[in-house]
């Protein structure tokens, strides 16, 4: 006779996430809402652009990287924001800058 063991109940998570310093007032001219999640690289950020009048998202790359590095990584995402073609669906990279020693993208 098979027996049924009783699953422990999910409880729902929140998606804010303590990732150990509370979040900034802002990245550049774009003021921090609340944080929406948090992935390998670090957490992500809802945020509102004065210069577009709406909201975006900031994803801040928490890394280990000298800041040469930290540099590099910047150039290569403000080549892809140059490179993006204006196309309606896609996500469009806005920005790419530093955070200190951290690089964000809006």
């Amino acid at each position: 006779m098979l027996r049924f063991q009783r699953l422990p109940s999910f409880r729902s998570t929140s998606l804010h996430t303590d990732v150990g310093a509370p979040p900034p007032d802002a990245f550049g001219p774009f003021r921090v809402l609340h944080q929406v999640g948090v992935g390998v690289h670090g957490p992500v950020f809802r945020a509102y652009d004065p210069d577009r009048d709406r909201l975006v998202a900031v994803k801040l790359f928490r890394l280990d990287e000298p800041p040469d590095r930290a540099h590099r990584l910047v150039a290569e995402l403000e080549a892809l924001r140059a490179a993006q073609p204006p196309a309606p669906g896609l996500v469009a990279v806005l920005a790419a800058r530093l955070a200190e020693t951290n690089a964000y993208a809006v």
